[in-house]
């Protein structure tokens, strides 16, 4: 699951009764005039959402090639992102508020290197950009000789006080920018690093890697309500989030949530800013497939439940599917009806050490792993051991029989009879089965896919013999 990519489907219907006259008066044309577009059907122009974008509108080729697009004039200027052929992985974000008429121009395969012309916000953006994309060239650069220097005293000074000066110019550029571009400003405020080396209260940090995670943003004003408006929020988070979930960092699970927690507690709640902040975190761990994608993946399928529905169950899918196969985590609940039509639910056996068993009456390698359960539950039951069946059948005189065929005497057998598309299959990403999932007596899970000698060998562990 390497990308999202489903949008919402919503038109503007405001410029349908309109004349012509009151159109161009009340709208800023975007106008896409691209190289080589011969086999590209169409362009679409969206509003940028976090994960999904909202599309207003979609334009073929004109007479001479271009793509139009009319969007309404704002005093404030809006992103707006525009790609090729429904085609998300390549966009490019533009900012429109009230000019007449702003030209896209440049290569048709990749919407991303386009240049924004006749639009003097974007023109300013660029040309800041530009300007901070220096300082960052120059750091580097010192950075380079800082670590391969970095036994020799006088070098290391050297670079270091080279660093400082070059955090300066950074912040001069970012303050400048402050009233004469505040869009500029915010979008650069982002971005803006400082050295560790030269941080105020670095021994307050144990390394170059907390100093990071807690200080990245140290330049956003995340009170500021005009955040809302800045869509570069999701990328942000999303480099943000590249680098912590690094592998090679080795950063627990632990520190890892208390990171990106204690960020998005300082943006406030239910604000467009901390949706693209979240969402910036979601999608990184959707195309790591990082297992914490349980709980910031859970976290976003709660609090924003109107979102596409498209979009919402691609991540419910996936956070199910982390869940189920993670250890060490909580097992998502289970409730369904057992033979007798009684709901059942795995919650209600916290306290017990629960097996629970995927399987069906059709499933030949599942009866035949029956034996192994049945002699493992008469063993190990009075020691507090339990085991919660999930049959995939959609017979239940099948199901019910083949439950007295293997003598499989407990009593927590439960099916929707829906066959693959059972509720708790689902939940926990079953594909094939037998599948079991061992929890521990606080319901946490702690082995998968045990099976005769393994789960034998696991059991007396857990009960001592």
């Amino acid at each position: 699951m390497k990308k999202i990519l489903v949008f919402t489907f919503f038109m503007f219907t405001l410029l349908i009764q309109v004349t012509p006259s009151v159109l161009a008066q009340n709208t800023v044309t975007l106008r896409c005039k691209l190289d080589n577009c011969s086999s590209i059907d169409s362009m679409t122009i969206y509003r940028p959402m976090g994960l999904m974008h909202e599309k207003i509108a979609s334009a073929r080729p004109n007479a001479a090639g271009e793509f139009v697009f009319q969007v309404p004039k704002t005093k404030t200027p809006q992103y707006y992102s525009v790609g090729m052929n429904l085609d998300m992985v390549k966009y490019k974000l533009v900012l429109l508020g009230n000019e007449k008429e702003v030209l896209l121009n440049g290569p048709c395969h990749d919407p991303s290197q386009t240049i924004v012309q006749q639009s003097p916000v974007n023109a300013a953006l660029t040309q800041a950009q530009s300007k901070f994309n220096e300082t960052k060239i120059e750091m580097g650069k010192i950075l380079t000789a800082y670590n391969s220097g970095y036994n020799n005293d006088s070098i290391r000074t050297a670079c270091e006080k080279q660093m400082l000066a070059v955090d300066k110019r950074k912040l001069a550029i970012l303050d400048s920018l402050k009233k004469a571009n505040p869009i500029a400003y915010h979008v650069l405020a982002l971005d803006t690093y400082t050295s560790y080396q030269n941080a105020t209260g670095k021994t307050t940090y144990k390394n170059e890697i907390e100093y990071f995670a807690r200080q990245y943003f140290q330049y956003v004003n995340w009170s500021d309500a005009t955040l809302n408006d800045i869509a570069p929020i999701f990328d942000a988070f999303r480099s943000y989030a590249t680098v912590l979930l690094m592998p090679e960092l080795k950063l627990t699970k632990l520190e890892t949530t208390t990171y990106f927690n204690n960020i998005l507690k300082s943006i406030p709640a239910k604000s467009q800013a901390y949706k693209y902040a979240l969402t910036g975190i979601v999608s990184v761990m959707l195309e790591k497939q990082h297992p914490l994608i349980a709980d910031f993946g859970s976290r976003y399928l709660t609090e924003y439940p109107n979102d596409d529905a498209q979009v919402r169950a691609n991540v419910s899918q996936f956070v199910n599917y982390m869940r189920a196969n993670m250890t060490d985590v909580p097992a998502p609940d289970i409730a369904q009806t057992d033979t007798s039509g009684v709901v059942r639910k795995l919650s209600d056996l916290k306290g017990k050490i629960v097996l629970i068993d995927f399987w069906a009456s059709w499933c030949g390698p599942c009866r035949k792993e029956n034996p192994t359960v049945v002699a493992a539950y008469k063993k190990y039951r009075d020691k507090g051991f339990e085991v919660f069946s999930v049959s995939l059948d959609q017979d239940r005189t099948r199901w019910i029989n083949a439950i007295e065929q293997d003598g499989l005497i407990w009593s927590n057998h439960v099916s929707d009879l829906r066959y693959w598309q059972n509720e708790a299959a689902t939940k926990y990403g079953v594909t094939s089965i037998p599948k079991t999932v061992l929890l521990d007596r606080n319901g946490i899970i702690t082995d998968h896919n045990l099976r005769g000698e393994a789960l034998v060998k696991k059991l007396k562990d857990i009960f001592g013999e």
